[in-house]
């Protein structure tokens, strides 16, 4: 079983709901106070640090807020579409389109990394995660938002049918003790 991402599901299916919904699709269950409010209790808004990547930024969910911390900010997607609409809506970041399972940018070329609601699209997060080690430099920090699984939604939209109700097959729970995060920096 190939425990790698299916990055043409998750085009395909972002590309779907580009096309229905236009740039609405960038609605979020998250207010922009929520949004704030995740960053600093992770304590990313109290770094002072120069580079941050924003790993799986989608339609720049948080990608704008992060330059608060940081001088050069860049939010990366799988998803042209997504990569489209995240330039769209915010100038002030620079925004590429990529594989997070091999990243285009050199060993240790940022001092952060954030992961915004996007591992549980990897059906096995060590992939991702040794490509964000490589890029991410000695005594960097990585900052991860996923959904909990705890709550009633997220376990029920991850637990039946993923396509009915516009979920990629990638998706999936992390669970409750799943996240073992291997940074050898």
């Amino acid at each position: 079983m190939n425990k790698k991402q299916n990055a043409e599901e998750e085009i395909v299916l972002y590309k779907q709901r580009f096309g229905k919904l236009g740039y609405e699709y960038r609605s979020s269950d998250w207010d922009e106070e929520r949004k704030l409010k995740a960053l600093e209790k992770l304590g990313v808004l109290e770094i002072d640090k120069t580079s941050v990547l924003d790993f799986g930024c989608g339609t720049a969910t948080y990608t704008p807020y992060l330059r608060k911390s940081f001088k050069n900010v860049i939010g990366l997607d799988v998803t042209f579409t997504n990569v489209k609409i995240a330039k769209y809506l915010d100038e002030t970041c620079g925004y590429i389109c990529g594989d997070g399972l091999s990243l285009p940018f050199k060993d240790s070329s940022f001092d952060a990394v954030l992961c915004g609601q996007v591992l549980h699209h990897f059906p096995d997060i060590i992939y991702p995660v040794l490509e964000i080690n490589r890029v991410l430099k000695e005594g960097g920090f990585l900052f991860i938002i996923e959904p909990n699984d705890w709550n009633p939604y997220t376990s029920f939209r991850h637990r039946f049918p993923k396509k009915k109700y516009g979920y990629s097959h990638n998706e999936h729970s992390l669970g409750y003790i799943y996240i073992y995060i291997y940074i050898v920096n």
